[in-house]
């Protein structure tokens, strides 16, 4: 789980946030970015998780959607 959520952060830095050009691009700002990015990921999934638990027929739901 947690080389998926390191690959993703990677993704995500080197395809949306590097092209932006906000900041000085080290490679000690990019490995903090890239650690937040890797915990909001983490609280995504979690909450996501806990989210899809109340959902008594999920199916259900998904055909409606």
């Amino acid at each position: 789980m947690s080389a998926n959520f390191n690959a993703l952060s990677g993704i995500v830095y080197e395809s949306y946030i590097r092209p932006l050009n906000l900041f000085k691009h080290t490679d000690s700002t990019a490995n903090l970015v890239m650690r937040i990015l890797v915990v909001i990921t983490g609280i995504y999934c979690v909450a996501m998780g806990l989210i899809v638990e109340q959902f008594s027929y999920i199916f259900q739901v998904i055909l409606i959607i």
